[in-house]
């Protein structure tokens, strides 16, 4: 085993074919720097350095052993710095449960931000319907999730985010209303709605049922699916309308179209940051309080939605 105090002289003396001045830079003396090189020579069985009394060289086994040195010596500071971040929780791993509708919301820039912040940190992110996630993190296979679907249990965390997803309602493309630059629930109140369970969404459920009951009419809930993109499917096969994230528009789903929606209480859809109360890891601590602190900040796609809201607003 090659003694790293050993590379490192040898690296110094290399580069500067000096014993004094290398000697000076390891704040060594000239004897200490000698010894060292003679170990090493001797430890290899080959000869590293030529000296004369003018001069120091490399030979041809002291030139590739240079190079080899130099990479050892910086991959050893890598290793003692990330095994020291380690342990002051800088480093970590790290599984994030995403739902499929989050991807078109402002967390993945608080996403990349916090990677960006915290490098030695590794990220493996999860999409998944949010069920599944829920039995996922149950199974430990996710650290955390970021979803529009909360979980009523006494051993989970469910924190607001100040991220809100645009809402739309999906139509069949041949719908009459389908063409429309925007559309209240109260111009959908004849029509039949595919929904997400209640016990899921309580306050957007209530607030679609009393917006089409303001127009004297009861609501059709014709049926429930768990994820938007069953959703989608529904609406596609013309089983119905739906609500789904406004970002859904800019994806090509043949035979739907999404439309914005006008009504304050559904135009946006609440996301909610859970963990289990019993987390120890250091990075899930700073992930946690990353997105407390960073999520709604403005992003493209908030931005882009609003301006069209409000191009659409100004056009009628």
């Amino acid at each position: 085993m090659l003694d790293l105090k050993l590379l490192k002289t040898f690296v110094v003396v290399g580069d500067l074919l000096h014993f004094g001045r290398a000697a000076e830079a390891l704040h060594s003396t000239q004897p200490g720097v000698t010894q060292h090189i003679a170990r090493l020579e001797e430890q290899l069985g080959v000869q590293l350095l030529r000296r004369s009394k003018r001069a120091v060289s490399l030979t041809e086994a002291g030139t590739t052993l240079l190079r080899q040195a130099s990479q050892m010596l910086a991959l050893a500071d890598r290793m003692h710095a990330d095994a020291h971040a380690m342990a002051d929780g800088l480093g970590g791993h790290l599984l994030i449960g995403l739902s499929s509708a989050i991807i078109h919301s402002t967390v993945p820039a608080c996403i990349r931000a916090f990677r960006h912040a915290h490098p030695l940190i590794r990220i493996s992110p999860t999409v998944e319907r949010a069920d599944r996630l829920y039995e996922l993190l149950d199974a430990s296979l996710v650290d955390v999730l970021v979803t529009t679907l909360p979980k009523r249990d006494d051993q989970l965390h469910n924190v607001k985010l100040r991220s809100r997803i645009e809402m739309g309602v999906a139509l069949p493309s041949d719908h009459p209303l389908a063409k429309e630059p925007m559309l209240s629930i109260g111009d959908l109140a004849d029509q039949p709605f595919y929904t997400v369970p209640r016990d899921r969404h309580p306050e957007v459920y209530d607030s679609l049922i009393a917006i089409i009951r303001r127009r004297g009419r009861p609501a059709r809930i014709v049926g429930h699916e768990i994820s938007f993109t069953n959703l989608l499917a529904r609406v596609a096969l013309g089983d119905g309308v739906a609500l789904v994230p406004s970002a859904y528009a800019g994806i090509a789903t043949p035979g739907v179209n999404v439309v914005p929606i006008s009504d304050a209480s559904l135009s946006t859809l609440q996301t909610y940051l859970v963990y289990r109360r019993d987390r120890g890891e250091v990075a899930v601590e700073k992930f946690i309080r990353a997105m407390r602190e960073r999520d709604g900040a403005s992003g493209p796609h908030q931005t882009r939605v609003i301006n069209k809201r409000t191009l659409s607003k100004a056009t009628k």
